[in-house]
């Protein structure tokens, strides 16, 4: 009796396990198929195109997927059999990994969480040199770039042979990259500045709502030579008091010395639809709105700035020089298109010219409760930033909008924005020319008690805040008094006119 029950104990177990490794087998073979046609379907590394191969294991295949999805890009034949794919096998996984949950993010429309990637090995960025609570993510809506190397692909088309679109891609702004220096052992800039192994193409996919498309097209009679004011701006209620007033005042100067001038205001969105719907009009009546898709934020400054000078390579490349400045400041166009012709009489228009005020040995603020704290994806080297100039307002040439441009592809992206673009500037080997009176800052609190403000500056940038009602007053007084026009104001009867003021 005792060996019937054994015997039929025993068959039972040999059954069970037989049925479960069946039932495993099942699964696994599932899993296999599932995954290999979730990347076959993947337009972003397949094309869309079945990949008909024979894994024996799961995570071989997602290997050599990847590998075929790079040897699309680059043209060179990888063998799975050598001895360096085993060793970077880990690699690849982990860059597969972290594209995968950049696009979770994406879908989750979530793009401040604080995520952080493990990405040391070779070719990437190792983001645990960074202490937890800098681990942020950056760069235009939020998207973090993936710090890999783009593969040479042979000698570029010349950019001239382009549509400009096309032409304004990393790809091709990239290849190949612009004269630099060599980083000198005790510089404030991090080396990523300098071995440009970041590749941040996805700002070729920042869109806008409004261009200001025509705004640097010059018509008969207007002078050959343009300087383009870009403005940063936002979509706050303040800020249309701003533009009104800057349109009403020194915006509203076209022509000037042999010198043709245009201004734009860049902004970002805002989730508000009767502030967009607002904008939309001003843009309309104005034709001088670019305003893209990112949240318009003061820790988004760095996305303004990017746009601004993709913008005016894009739609103003007809500039010779281009001023950047933000809404709370007065600038005086008679002292700007003064410095502009000492430098266009005196230097080659292929002079990559950075001119202001700069600051030296600023502070890298870390707190993370401070307006102008630290945001970047790479530790700086010592405790200040290098030498730049304050984002208030800075002259530039065509010449080094285009090369920083470049560098944007390449470089950890990082705000504040200014010191952003000073750190470009060292890798570029770019000269920071500079003049005491280019710029003033000023605490404007009422006429009567302001003080006196230097006539002699090219702008005044005001430090103090004050009321949106009392914007236009402040403006057209403290233009008045650097520029020295005593007239009125452009018709301010109706802001659908456009208006010229020739001093």
């Amino acid at each position: 009796m005792n060996n019937k029950y054994m015997l039929k104990l025993t068959f039972l177990v040999i059954l069970f396990v037989v049925v479960m490794l069946f039932v495993n087998q099942n699964n696994t073979s599932h899993y296999k198929k599932h995954v290999l046609r979730q990347y076959e379907d993947d337009t972003s590394i397949g094309g869309g195109r079945p990949i008909k191969t024979e894994l024996e294991d799961t995570e071989l295949q997602l290997l050599k997927l990847l590998l075929k999805a790079r040897e699309r890009k680059s043209g060179v034949k990888h063998n799975l059999h050598k001895p360096q794919f085993q060793d970077t096998k880990q690699h690849l996984l982990k860059s597969l990994l972290q594209n995968e949950k950049i696009k979770e993010k994406e879908i989750n429309n979530d793009p401040y969480k604080d995520k952080t990637l493990d990405v040391s090995d070779q070719g990437a960025v190792n983001m645990d040199i960074l202490p937890s609570k800098h681990k942020v993510r950056v760069g235009l809506s939020g998207q973090t770039p993936v710090p890999t190397i783009s593969p040479t692909t042979g000698p570029p088309k010349s950019l001239n042979d382009l549509p400009i679109k096309e032409a304004l891609k990393c790809k091709h702004f990239t290849n190949p990259m612009p004269e630099r220096v060599q980083r000198k052992y005790d510089s404030e800039t991090p080396v990523e500045f300098f071995d440009l192994k970041f590749n941040n193409t996805y700002i070729d996919n920042f869109d806008y709502y409004h261009t200001a498309d025509g705004l640097c097209k010059l018509e008969k009679g207007d002078d050959k030579k343009l300087m383009i004011v870009v403005v940063l701006s936002d979509t706050s209620e303040g800020s249309a008091s701003f533009r009104y007033a800057i349109r009403e005042t020194w915006g509203g100067v076209r022509r000037l010395f042999g010198w043709s001038l245009r201004f734009a205001f860049i902004m970002g969105e805002n989730k508000d639809l009767q502030r967009m719907s607002k904008i939309a009009t001003e843009s309309e009546v104005y034709g001088d709105i670019v305003q893209g898709r990112f949240d318009d934020t003061y820790l988004n400054i760095t996305d303004k700035t990017i746009a601004s000078f993709r913008w005016t390579q894009e739609h103003c490349s007809n500039a010779i020089y281009m001023m950047r400045i933000t809404q709370d400041t007065v600038l005086n166009p008679q002292k700007l298109i003064g410095w502009a012709n000492e430098f266009y009489n005196h230097n080659s228009t292929d002079m990559r010219l950075y001119f202001g005020a700069p600051l030296r040995g600023s502070p890298i603020i870390y707190d993370q409760n401070h307006k102008n704290r630290i945001i970047s994806q790479v530790k700086w080297p010592k405790d200040y930033y290098p030498a730049y100039h304050s984002g208030c307002g800075f002259l530039s040439s065509l010449t080094f909008v285009r090369d920083v441009n470049a560098m944007f592809c390449r470089t950890p992206i990082t705000a504040p924005d200014d010191g952003y673009v000073g750190a470009i500037a060292e890798a570029l080997g770019v000269t920071i020319y500079e003049h005491p009176l280019f710029p003033a800052h000023f605490a404007y609190l009422n006429k009567e008690t302001r003080g006196t403000i230097n006539p002699e500056s090219t702008f005044v940038h005001f430090v103090a805040s004050f009321r949106p009602e009392d914007i236009y007053d402040v403006m057209v007084d403290v233009y008045q008094t650097i520029s020295g026009y005593t007239g009125p104001p452009s018709n301010t009867s109706s802001m659908t006119q456009k208006h010229e003021v020739v001093l």
